[in-house]
């Protein structure tokens, strides 16, 4: 195929015009080359190693991430268990592999794992409880059901969560067999136990929720897991809510040659897929156009838009579109956009249009430039003055054919199939032309933060004054940041905040516990952003060290542990692993922590021992110990039998001794008498 038809409608234009036109980080075919593969179990046993494989483009680089695509990096340390490793590139597929391993899976390992976040594809992993096993053979399904005030909902129909209206999800399938046995309601892939002052309760096989929010969706949504010797799968109907979709512009207008960005913001539970489209046709990324992940906190895919060197051809009605394909549910929102041209230009000169313009490419990433220079002109392309080479990483091509009826001029193309550093500058197709394009390769590492170790966050200490999170564009010194808080721009007015623009910095004022969080400094004009996750150490509040427990009472310890992330709280039993599958034990949440409160029903004396909790939020580690000791139910009244032997004993020497005594004082009496006979 010649290059004019590789170029195709972009280089469609007059005699006296000329388009540099650059082609971002996504190929035409954005499908197949962002396409991510993993490898790996989706479920494991508690304590047992996981070993997840991840496949990806080579001029993609790795970087895991837990739960979404915009959650910080996962950076491998001896409490969170991660390790990481990195493999070859495979000549075949020219693809590189990367491989996350758990070592000792917990409950806290489970959720959805990214390898990359250029790409919405994830791995998701359950970490099964100690005990339970997935079946051999299929497992007997049971239909669980929606039940509200208009009727009931059954499996694999849509439910839409109306807010404060009362709910019943129930599961009676399992109360109708004949092998019953106890379960647990799960809420996000972890145990759900609902507070006694809530507006949750259960009965049985029912989880009733008197006035439901917004956030009950994603509960109630997750698959229900029995706690037995064997996973069970349910039928359940599909739970959700309404779309809320913020309104595009309905009138958009850009200039000729610059770039068009257009933001998405919708939100439900579960999360909204996003798609964009052009005049009623589906719009793909891929040239000119990106496809991007939304802002944090909630990083939704596909929901920022971005078209570079818009032309007339660009003007169109650009909707978005947010949806449940589950429940065939879906709301649009459009703008329509116009092309303002610029003025037309003398090219007497034959200087290349338009003018300077600026393109932003990662490292290791894609870029490529077109462009048009007549026949009089020398085709040479520069790069700060200085001729490219193509043994410095450049693709070189031209044609002297137009498919537009030009003729008398040079088509020309550069392209970059691996950014570095090195390639950034200002870039001209001719040694004539006043005009150029910039290229700013961002390193991957452009924006540097003042944590310690990247990506690991900074520590919040509660008794401080201050705390300074700085963010320093080495690309761009002069560029102005913007800070985010989970999301939400800082508010100017607030005196707890104070921004320097000079230094790039952000002090908090007296920070305290609510002030940890995601803090984000986004570039203007760049669109690159870092993220400081602001974090505590984990704490707990020891309240005694041992405690003396009758046999047969209930027992119960509290692990009050407190930190930012919430702490992983686990139990231990002289040293070795609690035995949850005990019935008498149960882990219950206390002040949002998840199993810190151990309970168990029915002491005896084998229950006598050290009991530990392990409280653990991957930046720091607190232990409690406490023994506890059983004593028998009779160990009270021996005591008191103790004091009735001794007393009967005493009595019983007391009488033998005077019994003794006053005999002989009786014989020496008739002694005295018989003389005075």
């Amino acid at each position: 195929m010649s290059l004019k038809v590789r170029l195709g409608r972009r280089l469609r234009m007059s005699m006296t015009e000329a388009r540099a036109v650059v082609v971002g980080r996504i190929p035409a075919a954005a499908q197949e080359d962002a396409e991510v593969e993993y490898r790996g179990p989706t479920t494991v046993s508690e304590g047992s190693e996981l070993r997840v494989e991840c496949l990806l483009p080579a001029h993609r680089f790795a970087s895991w991430r837990k739960d979404r695509a915009g959650a910080p990096p996962l950076v491998p340390d001896p409490w969170n268990r991660y390790r990481i490793e990195h493999g070859s590139r495979d000549p075949r597929t020219g693809r590189v592999s990367s491989i996350l391993t758990v070592f000792g899976a917990q409950g806290n390992h489970t959720g959805f794992y990214y390898c990359t976040s250029f790409s919405p594809q994830y791995h998701s992993v359950m970490v099964l409880p100690r005990g339970t096993h997935t079946p051999a053979c299929p497992a007997v399904p049971f239909e669980c059901y929606f039940q509200d005030s208009t009727g009931r909902v059954g499996a694999g129909a849509c439910y839409r969560l109306e807010e404060g209206k009362r709910l019943v999800l129930d599961c009676d399938g399992l109360s109708k067999r004949s092998d019953r046995f106890p379960f647990a309601w799960m809420k996000n892939n972890r145990r759900f136990l609902p507070s006694s002052s809530g507006d949750v309760r259960l009965e049985q096989t029912r989880l009733i929720i008197e006035k439901a929010r917004r956030e009950d969706a994603a509960m109630i949504g997750e698959v229900l897991r029995p706690k037995a010797r064997r996973a069970q799968s349910f039928e359940k109907p599909f739970m959700e809510t309404p779309i809320d979709l913020v309104p595009l512009s309905p009138r958009l207008v850009v200039r000729d040659g610059s770039t068009m960005r257009l933001r998405c913001n919708a939100s439900a539970v579960p999360r909204p897929e996003v798609s964009w489209w052009k005049d009623g046709e589906p719009l793909l990324g891929g040239g000119r156009v990106r496809l991007m992940h939304g802002l944090p906190p909630d990083n939704l895919p596909l929901a920022q838009l971005e078209i570079s060197f818009m032309g007339p051809e660009d003007e169109a009605e650009y909707s978005c579109k947010a949806s449940h394909p589950a429940c065939e549910l879906s709301t649009t929102t459009s703008t329509r956009v116009f092309v303002r041209r610029a003025s037309e230009t003398s090219q007497s000169n034959g200087a290349a249009e338009p003018p300077m313009a600026t393109t932003v490419v990662r490292e290791r990433g894609k870029f490529a430039i077109t462009c048009k220079v007549p026949m009089t002109h020398v085709p040479l392309w520069l790069k700060d003055g200085v001729p490219v080479a193509q043994s410095q990483g450049y693709h070189l091509q031209q044609d002297y054919s137009s498919n537009n009826g030009s003729v008398g001029h040079i088509f020309m193309r550069l392209s970059v199939e691996r950014a570095h550093l090195s390639h950034a500058g200002h870039y001209k197709c001719s040694s004539f032309s006043p005009h150029a394009h910039r290229i700013v390769v961002v390193a991957v590492n452009a924006i540097q933060t003042n944590e310690d170790i990247p990506g690991k966050g900074i520590i919040l200490d509660p008794k401080s004054h201050t705390l300074a999170l700085q963010c320093n564009y080495t690309e761009a010194s002069n560029m102005g940041i913007i800070w985010y808080k989970d999301g939400a721009p800082l508010p100017k007015d607030d005196k707890k905040y104070s921004i320097n623009s000079d230094s790039n910095t952000l002090e908090i004022n007296d920070p305290g516990y609510p002030d940890t969080g995601n803090y984000t400094c986004v570039v203007e004009g760049v669109g690159e952003n870092a993220t400081i996750v602001v974090q505590t150490n984990v704490s707990i509040e020891v309240t005694e060290g041992s405690k003396n427990q009758v046999e047969g009472d209930p027992l119960t310890l509290s692990c009050k542990a407190f930190g930012v992330p919430i702490p992983v709280v686990t139990w231990f039993k002289d040293d070795e692993p609690l035995n949850i599958s005990d019935p008498r034990i149960s882990l219950e949440p206390l002040n949002n922590v998840s199993d810190a409160k151990l309970v168990i029903q029915d002491l005896n004396f084998d229950d006598r021992a050290q009991y530990t909790c392990v409280a653990s939020n991957g930046i720091s580690n607190e232990t409690m110990t406490v023994l506890v000791r059983v004593k028998d139910k009779l160990a009270a009244l021996w005591p008191f039998l103790g004091i009735c032997v001794e007393v009967a004993v005493l009595c019983a020497i007391i009488f033998i001794y005077e019994k003794k005594r006053v005999k002989p004082d009786f014989e020496e009496s008739d002694t005295d008498q018989n003389p005075e006979k």
